[in-house]
């Protein structure tokens, strides 16, 4: 990130601290995969269940209290993010690749090409997402790259309309003209000209879609359809602590927080990063740059 867009994020305070949050639960979920052993979420102490939060009965681990196995829930929720934050994030990209790819070619090549990939999406996004994937992961195997794969196609038909409506914007903008003149090639200008041009807008949504794909894998660990133990996941902790909620509700609220966490600091960090990417807004963020005075004069000279 260069100068001019951090000092952007600093003057933008919602947006700041959204990233100082994201960034420590990258920070953390980083550091617990180089530092904790693979079974630290399933070990197991029958001498130290439901033990509440802050209690620190055996140590550090007990800080965030433990479940009915006696397993710690500090380190539970570490490992969790790394299966969370991968299917939300990879799902989230690869839907945004796919779908601006697809979009591209429909708005550029038209014709008999818009309309099948037009149709497919519509053919996609007649299907209730959630009866979809219940009734997927009950055929296939509810592996993490099944997941991903559905979530992928379930987003698809978003970013391939917002692809196809910015594409056919663009595609008569003047340096699209030119490069033309030129003798630039369909590909070449797909790949060099109009991408580039959508690229801020893909990236924004792709940034919003994040919570919303966090929340439907955990929607699908909760309903039992997601993914299975000895996985773990921020949704299938939720699930695990519903029937303990009243007398142990740290088993529900913590990986609750962070599901929330992860959401609104995602949307609020999409609408940053809508503004900041766009020539035409950035004025609202950067106070060295004004918006231009295109109305009259306050004081017309020689009235």
């Amino acid at each position: 990130m260069n100068g001019r867009y951090g000092r952007m994020l600093y003057r933008s305070k919602g947006a700041l601290i959204s990233a100082i949050l994201l960034a420590a639960i990258l920070l953390v979920t980083g550091a617990g995969f180089i530092l904790l052993r693979g079974d630290v979420a399933t070990a197991t102490s029958f001498s130290g269940t439901m033990i509440p939060p802050f209690s620190l009965v055996h140590g550090f681990r007990d800080v965030l209290g433990t479940d009915l196995l006696g397993r710690s829930e500090l380190f539970r929720l570490i490992v969790a993010a790394r299966t969370s934050l991968a299917v939300a994030f990879s799902a989230a990209f690869l839907a945004a690749a796919f779908g601006a790819a697809l979009g591209i070619v429909a708005g550029f090549r038209k014709g008999f090409l818009d309309t099948i990939i037009m149709r497919l999406s519509d053919a996609i996004q007649s299907f209730p997402s959630l009866f979809l994937a219940v009734l997927f992961l009950y055929i296939v195997e509810p592996r993490i790259e099944n997941i991903v794969i559905l979530l992928v196609v379930g987003r698809l038909p978003m970013f391939i309309r917002v692809a196809r409506a910015e594409t056919v914007t663009v595609v008569n903008s003047l340096f699209v003209d030119a490069a033309r003149c030129l003798g630039a090639s369909g590909w070449w200008l797909c790949l060099y000209e109009i991408a580039p041009a959508i690229l801020p807008t893909m990236l924004t949504l792709a940034a919003l879609e994040i919570g919303v794909l966090m929340l439907v894998e955990s929607a699908l660990s909760f309903l039992g359809v997601g993914i299975q133990a000895p996985g773990v996941s921020w949704g299938i902790m939720v699930s695990e602590g519903r029937d303990w909620i009243q007398s142990a509700w740290w088993l529900t609220v913590f990986p609750g927080l962070c599901i929330a966490t992860v959401s609104i600091s995602c949307n609020v960090l999409s609408n940053w990063l809508r503004l900041a990417t766009n020539p035409v807004e950035r004025w609202r963020l950067d106070t060295d740059v004004h918006a231009p005075d295109v109305g009259l004069p306050a004081v017309l000279p020689g009235i």
